[in-house]
C-alpha cells in the first residue's frame, strides 16, 4: 500500500512534485519492474485522499484483501499535524486545523489499524510533518491486538519527523 497525500487545494506544485517523487521512490522499491515477480510487491493506492472518510474507506476495502501468508508493507506521505494533547493526525484537502478530531485522521488509529490486519509480516513506513515517536499513542491501542501479535517479532512501524510545531 502506498498513501501518497499530495494535493492539499492550495496549488502548491514544489509539494506535489516533492510528494509524486517520494512515492516513485517507494513504488519503485516494491514494485520495480528489475524485481523478480515473486519478490515484487501488488500495489494499492487509494483513487483520492481529500478527506478522512477516503482513508477509511481505502483501508477497509484493502485490509479485507490481506492474508495471513503475506507481508504488509505500507507507505504514507504527507501533512501531518500535533495537536495540543500530543496526538498526531494525518491532514486532507479538507482539514481544519481547529477540528482536527473530526477533518482528520489520528496516526495512532490508522498504524494500529494496520496492525490489526492478519498479515504475517507488516511494516509501517509515516512520512509526515510532526509525526514523531508514535509510542505513547499506540501503547492503549496495542493492548487491543490480541497477545500473540502483541509478542510478534515481525511488525515494524517506521517513523519519520520533519518538525516539532504543535498546533
Amino acid at each position: 500500500m502506498v498513501i501518497g497525500v499530495g494535493d492539499y487545494g492550495n496549488a502548491d506544485e514544489s509539494f506535489t512534485k516533492a510528494i509524486t517523487a517520494q512515492v516513485a521512490v517507494v513504488t519503485g522499491w516494491l514494485s520495480g519492474s528489475a524485481l523478480d515477480s515473486e519478490r515484487r510487491f501488488a500495489l494499492s493506492r487509494p483513487k483520492q485522499l481529500h478527506r478522512t472518510a477516503d482513508l477509511r474507506s481505502f483501508l477497509a476495502e484493502e485490509l479485507n484483501e490481506v492474508f495471513y501468508d503475506e507481508a504488509l508493507v505500507v507507505y504514507i506521505t504527507g501533512h501531518g499535524a500535533r495537536s495540543s494533547s500530543g496526538r498526531h493526525y494525518l491532514t486532507f484537502m479538507h482539514t481544519d486545523d481547529e477540528r482536527l478530531l473530526s477533518t482528520a485522521f489520528p496516526t495512532g488509529e490508522f498504524i494500529a489499524a494496520l496492525m490489526d490486519s492478519p498479515a504475517e509480516h507488516i511494516l509501517i513506513m509515516v512520512d509526515s510533518c510532526f509525526v514523531g515517536s508514535p509510542d505513547s499513542e499506540l501503547r492503549s491501542r496495542l493492548q487491543d491486538l490480541s497477545p500473540a501479535r502483541r509478542r510478534s517479532r515481525s511488525i515494524a512501524v517506521v517513523t519519520v519527523e520533519t518538525s516539532t510545531r504543535s498546533l
